[in-house]
């Protein structure tokens, strides 16, 4: 695959990667000219942190019984993806024995996404621990929109995790593995984005607690600046631009 790239790469007259951290391993790595490359961040459509919506938390809350003082704790992505079935195996072995001991709340943790080999089928029935494997949903944008924080204990994989981008633009924070976090500029992402090392999962279940109590910021401008619509894009027009002179 490596091979394939670089030959790909080697014949493009400029290569742009939504990753910040692989547009600057790239030259090195494939041996092509930095000036051929450049980050353009995921693009998002959202132009400012979004006011928070009860009832579409309510009715999450309602559809599946929770208590109305629950807090809601989001993890989605598809399982038939090794990294996102690691991270679930993360969040059911490793973060929620160490957070129940010491939340001061109550949650839920949700876990959405098609895919979850067979040999995990009890993770279905951990609902009465406070985890719910939902599966597939029809509208993973409004338990997005009801979550109080969303999780991203990524630790294995490259490139940039866009459901962080996603969930972030909607307003949710996210607490992160520093893996699952590479490949953006983090300095634009303010208090939203709280990064833990990898596998210090005492460190994870303890930032979680930190940042329920500052779920409700705003997303800054900054990012929005980084990822809204056509300034996103800007370093491919400003390239298109360059070579149409």
């Amino acid at each position: 695959m490596k091979w394939t790239e670089g030959f790909v790469y080697s014949w493009a007259d400029a290569v742009f990667y939504i990753s910040w951290h692989e547009a600057q391993r790239a030259p090195k790595l494939f041996q092509i000219p930095a000036e051929k490359c450049f980050y353009a961040p995921y693009p998002i459509d959202q132009g400012e942190s979004p006011v928070f919506d009860q009832s579409i938390c309510q009715s999450i809350v309602e559809q599946h019984g929770f208590a109305s003082e629950d807090k809601l704790l989001l993890f989605f992505g598809p399982q038939s993806y090794l990294p996102n079935l690691e991270a679930v195996k993360h969040i059911v072995y490793q973060i929620h024995p160490r957070l129940k001991v010491i939340s001061p709340f109550n949650y839920r943790i949700l876990i959405c996404g098609g895919g979850l080999p067979d040999r995990y089928e009890r993770f279905a029935d951990l609902a009465d621990e406070g985890i719910h494997y939902l599966g597939f949903v029809e509208d993973i944008e409004s338990y997005v929109q009801a979550a109080d924080i969303v999780l991203n204990p990524v630790n294995i994989g490259g490139g940039v995790k866009t459901k962080l981008v996603e969930a972030i633009a909607m307003g949710k924070t996210v607490v992160s593995s520093k893996t699952g976090a590479l490949g953006i500029l983090a300095e634009n992402y303010g208090e939203k984005l709280i990064q833990v090392t990898d596998t210090k999962w005492e460190a994870y279940a303890t930032a979680i607690v930190a940042a329920m109590q500052k779920s409700d910021i705003p997303t800054p401008s900054s990012f929005y600046e980084d990822h809204f619509g056509t300034k996103a894009i800007q370093p491919v027009l400003t390239w298109l631009k360059s070579i149409m002179k």
